[in-house]
């Protein structure tokens, strides 16, 4: 890394250090990043396997910005030390420096265009939040009796909706999309209270710009009860593709008002 940004050799039984300071210091940067992401949402324990698989996922990509710039770096290293009079290695040589910033940029771009898109939108009137893959929605809200909600004290026998707004991303397959959606509600204790492992099945197949609002449907009744805390979560699923919205929330069953 000193020779990369020092221009001066390094011997070969230093790019051993090199390479660790380069994979502690990418998933570092990403590890922090997801870090700080899960604050914004702590609220929410989200499943263990999601947490798993998230992190797998984070410190695997800061690995392989690790190794790619690693090579970046072998590859200076050796245009330092080869010899000859070779008329393109000297060309290579004399502009390296230029090449470099060439190469760094397009692996950064490149790196960019191949990761899978992840995010965390939240709703900080309800505590409602969605983390996303590969679909990608503008907001999240909630609505009731035509009225979008700041508080999630929802009256028992009562009617919402958990909104997606403008979700981008689906693979379209003959100008159509096809989504799923399951639903899952918990008592304090982790009970299901209700689950369905998908409310749109045998009518999944829109247009996109019917699914740009993906909502969901949720009604309150025994066995839930008064002044209890709920636990619901709806996962929206791309069918024809890998994208996936999970929406965790909160509620409180009252009494009608």
């Amino acid at each position: 890394m000193l020779s990369l940004l020092s221009l001066r050799q390094l011997p070969f039984s230093e790019h051993p250090k090199v390479f660790k300071k380069l994979m502690i210091f990418m998933n570092g940067t990403t590890i922090l990043i997801y870090t700080f992401v899960r604050v914004l949402v702590s609220d929410f324990s989200f499943r263990m396997i999601d947490e798993v698989v998230t992190v797998f996922k984070i410190t695997a990509t800061g690995s392989v910005l690790a190794i790619l710039f690693y090579l970046v770096f072998t590859f200076i290293e050796f245009l330092d030390t080869a010899e000859g009079k070779n008329k393109m290695l000297q060309l290579i040589r004399h502009h390296r420096n230029r090449l470099l910033l060439f190469i760094l940029l397009t692996l950064g771009f490149a790196s960019c265009q191949a990761q899978t898109l992840h995010g965390v939108k939240k709703d900080f009137g309800t505590g409602l939040v969605a983390s996303y893959t590969n679909i990608e929605p503008e907001r999240v809200l909630l609505v009731m009796n035509d009225e979008v909600l700041g508080h999630t004290d929802i009256p028992l026998g009562e009617t919402f909706m958990l909104v997606n707004e403008n979700v981008k991303g689906f693979v379209q397959v003959d100008n159509k999309i096809s989504v799923g959606c399951s639903l899952l509600i918990s008592d304090e204790k982790g009970r299901a209270v209700l689950k369905d492992a998908d409310l749109f099945k045998g009518h999944d197949t829109f247009h996109p710009q019917d699914a740009r609002f993906l909502k969901c449907t949720i009604s309150t009744g025994k066995p839930m009860d008064w002044e209890k805390t709920y636990t619901v979560r709806v996962v929206f699923w791309d069918k024809n593709g890998t994208g996936k919205i999970v929406n965790n929330l909160k509620i409180r069953i009252i009494d009608i008002p």
